[in-house]
């Protein structure tokens, strides 16, 4: 049985930090939305289909852009979307931009 050495441990540890961080900030994010649009969030066509306001904080933006309602829209424009991508270079590069 092969063993992770300490660095390889170490590197997964942070990730999952990380990750952990990041979807803090998501449900930020979430909360505040679900706030300023008095939980108006997920368009006809969504709700419709099933989905969840969660879902828009949890898929692509082409997906956003197609069952946010508009005033998840105009809170969105106001607001940016974090990717984990972008989060992770921040946190290794806090000089950085998002």
């Amino acid at each position: 049985m092969a063993t992770t050495s300490p660095h390889i441990q170490q590197a997964l540890d942070r990730i999952k930090e990380l990750r952990e961080e990041h979807r803090r900030l998501v449900q930020r994010d979430f909360d505040a939305a679900e706030e300023a649009t008095l939980g108006a969030m997920v368009n006809e066509r969504g709700r419709a289909k099933g989905i969840q306001p969660f879902d828009l904080f949890t898929h692509n933006p082409t997906f956003f852009r197609a069952y946010a309602t508009r005033e998840m829209l105009d809170w969105r424009a106001l607001h940016p979307h974090l990717s984990f991508a972008a989060f992770e270079r921040h946190m290794f590069d806090p000089n950085g931009e998002f």
